[in-house]
């Protein structure tokens, strides 16, 4: 939390606790369907004998 800006070999890859090199919103949204598939598959394990 204390670090607002990453630099890596001249690469600005977080500025102002911001990452830059990844499109965060698609990964949250790729993250949650995932996260949705898992529980079903939980949820119909826990279903089936």
């Amino acid at each position: 939390q204390d670090v607002a800006s990453v630099v890596v070999d001249g690469m600005l890859l977080m500025e102002d606790k911001e990452i830059l090199t990844i499109d965060t919103d698609r990964v949250r949204t790729e993250a949650n369907a995932l996260a949705a598939k898992i529980q079903a598959a939980l949820e119909q394990r826990n279903r089936s004998p």
